[in-house]
């Protein structure tokens, strides 16, 4: 599926959801903070699916990416993973229960 991101000048940019072999990957935009937040699924092969949040790209000029855990230290990862779990994790997870 393609996604287009209206960016701040009025121009549209295109975001590719894609599939290779078992993964799949996703992107979310949080418009109010001007970032793209990627995140994979794939099967498990046992009737489970793995979801993930993957990496979030500061702008919309692609290239900006940070990923989830680059850094070990859990404080400075703790904020974008909370966020991510209340606006997109749990929206998901309310619509599959």
């Amino acid at each position: 599926m393609t996604r287009s991101v209206r960016m701040p000048n009025g121009e549209t940019a295109e975001l590719i959801d894609e599939r290779r072999n078992h993964w799949y990957s996703f992107y979310f935009y949080y418009p109010d903070k001007n970032q793209i937040v990627k995140t994979w699924t794939r099967s498990t092969f046992n009737s489970k699916t793995n979801f993930a949040f993957a990496a979030i790209n500061e702008g919309l000029v692609l290239g900006n990416w940070t990923t989830a855990n680059q850094s070990f230290w859990w404080w400075q990862n703790n904020e974008r993973k909370t966020e991510f779990e209340k606006r997109i994790l749990a929206k998901i997870k309310t619509r599959i229960e």
